[in-house]
């Protein structure tokens, strides 16, 4: 293995690493395959590493963590056990407190509320309110914000900077020559080449990263995403830099080359259903299109570069300075994780209607009532309240937009229809409505089915048990009748 030099703008050495490459005519049946294989892994990890002057950067992640109602005594236990209190400087003279309690003891929404930071312990202080922190190793420092959009909700969002060496992890992956591997599914054997390898490489990178910085806030502040739907990524965005690729543009490219290229390993290739906002210039994000990446984690990408040739007016952000621009994106964010939140609680009623179809037999029945009778007490008053609240927040046009980006479309043949094409945050607004409206109408029809699931049941129970009194009435009344002739 080979020491890398780098910093997240420039290369300053590269040395290619390698997987122990296979034996090609142990791993192959004999045949004119085994040059073929050999050839083609070395043909996918050349096409597939970046060039010397390029470098993928990661600088830092976001994520999100709700508390819904109660939830948010979480944050209050877990700020304590940080060592954030009303008087630290990490509260920036707010009354962290006072906040929450305003938040669960009135009906107005709490606003944005920061924090504060913290670095990792082993590191040295740069910023004069930081407090050290146990924090992963992958991060260097993390900026907590709270949000509450509406009385029920509060949402805390964490900006993790990643340490060099962690934001440099994809280049890495990439840089990382792979070999052809065998996989037996069965009874089928599946060939994964170089770049297959590296997509899953890539992907397992990217999750690790999230799950970390999930895994630290779940730990740390016992919210209702991970202690009540136990997702191990919370809702986010990843931020990736370049220095020669436009991530997120469409790929000149075809076939095969396409394929190997870094820019589709990464899923930055392509111009179709990303997004764009005049208050980040330079700047795109969307969704990864690799159906196996981190569901609720959203790309954002820029080429890093001191002043665009074709823009000189919008100078792209210094390195240093990215995480900075990650707090234009801290109401999106809150956006995503609220429409994440309901596709949770749907789920969770969607799972509890299915359970009521699928019950067959008596002693099924009365085994899948009793538990979507106690999954139903914890999760019906939760969702309904959070969908009202939130159909609310999404219907107001205002709230919704305020202090929050508004991406558009990035392909310019599609920003002319406006209708067809909506802004992002607009499809998230109607996105939040119609899963509210289908919770607030689901929820209680399960609700009376259960009633009524219940109230048939208690009644075939008695009838079941009348018949069985008077079965066991007929047996003694005909032994005393044998009784009575027999003496």
């Amino acid at each position: 293995m080979g020491n890398v030099s780098r910093t997240l703008g420039y290369v300053e050495q590269v040395v290619i690493k390698h997987d122990p490459p296979p034996r090609y005519e142990e791993l192959l049946p004999e045949g004119g395959e085994i040059d073929f294989w050999r050839w083609r892994d070395e043909q996918e990890n050349e096409e597939s590493t970046p060039p010397l002057a390029e470098s993928i950067g990661r600088p830092c992640i976001q994520v999100a963590e709700c508390f819904v109602g109660g939830d948010v005594q979480g944050l209050v236990e877990g700020c304590r056990a940080l060592g954030i209190n009303a008087e630290s400087r990490m509260a920036a003279g707010q009354d962290l407190f006072g906040w929450v309690e305003q938040v669960q003891r009135t009906s107005r929404a709490g606003g944005w509320l920061y924090i504060g930071a913290g670095h990792r312990r082993d590191i040295e202080r740069k910023w004069m309110d930081d407090v050290p922190l146990d924090l992963p190793e992958d991060f260097d420092r993390v900026i907590l914000k709270a949000f509450s959009p509406t009385p029920s909700l509060v949402f805390l969002v964490g900006t993790f900077i990643l340490r060099a060496e962690s934001a440099l992890g994809l280049d890495d992956q990439l840089r990382t020559n792979r070999y052809l591997r065998l996989e037996k599914r069965g009874r089928m054997t599946a060939y994964v080449s170089a770049t297959h390898r590296k997509i899953e490489e890539v992907r397992l990178e990217r999750s690790r990263v999230v799950e970390s910085a999930s895994a630290w806030v779940a730990q740390s502040f016992a919210g209702t995403f991970a202690r009540d739907f136990g997702l191990a990524a919370l809702p986010g965005i990843e931020f990736l830099t370049t220095t020669l690729t436009e991530p997120l543009r469409d790929s000149h490219m075809s076939g095969l080359a396409r394929m190997n290229h870094y820019t589709h390993i990464l899923s930055i290739d392509r111009n179709f259903d990303s997004w764009e906002s005049a208050e980040t210039p330079g700047w795109r994000f969307a969704q990864p299109w690799h159906a196996s990446d981190v569901s609720w984690t959203m790309v954002a990408a820029c080429r890093l570069s001191e002043v665009d040739a074709d823009e000189p007016s919008m100078p792209k952000p210094h390195p240093n300075e990215i995480h900075r621009l990650a707090e234009t994106f801290d109401g999106f964010v809150i956006r995503w994780a609220a429409s994440c939140l309901l596709v949770q609680y749907e789920g969770s009623l969607g799972a509890l209607r299915d359970q009521l179809a699928s019950a067959q037999t008596q002693r099924r029945a009365l085994d899948v009532l009793d538990a979507t009778h106690t999954t139903l007490t914890t999760v019906s008053f939760d969702a309904s309240l959070v969908a009202t609240e939130l159909q609310q927040w999404a219907s107001d046009d205002f709230r919704w937009r305020d202090e929050s980006i508004e991406p558009i479309t990035a392909d310019g043949w599609r920003q002319g229809g406006e209708e067809k094409y909506p802004p992002l945050l607009q499809i998230l607004a109607e996105n939040v409505v119609d899963r509210s409206r289908w919770i607030l109408d689901l929820e209680p029809r399960i609700r009376d089915q259960l009633v009524s699931r219940t109230s048939i049941l208690a009644i075939s129970t008695d009838l079941r048990l009348q018949r069985i009194v008077l079965t066991v009435s007929l047996v003694a009344l005909v032994v005393a009748c044998i009784s009575l002739v027999i003496s």
